[in-house]
């Protein structure tokens, strides 16, 4: 699994908005006769075009998985519902490992 830094997602959206701003500027200027012929072009990475595209699609997901947070509840109320201690231990210090690298 590859992490992303949610400032690499932002970073690169603002990039790719910018540039599609800075496209239509362009084409409206250039209907006009007095327009400077200097124009700035940004090209954009495709790994940048798929962080847009990626948080995007984030951005449509829910907050809260309701069906999840339902099914544990009902797990804890039916004294179901166990926890691995040895999972969590692992995941902090995975993540401990992560930070540390990253």
């Amino acid at each position: 699994m590859k992490i992303i830094k949610t400032n690499d997602i932002e970073k690169s959206s603002e990039i790719l908005k910018n540039k599609i701003e800075k496209t239509k500027d362009s084409k409206t200027s250039s209907n006009r006769k007095d327009v400077d012929t200097n124009i700035d072009v940004v090209d954009i990475s495709k790994e940048s075009e798929i962080l847009y595209k990626a948080k995007k699609e984030i951005e449509k997901l829910p907050d809260i998985r309701t069906e999840k947070v339902e099914e544990i509840k009902n797990k804890i109320e039916n004294k179901e519902y166990k926890v691995d201690e040895g999972k969590i231990a692992d995941k902090i210090l995975e993540e401990n490992l992560i930070d540390k690298l990253v």
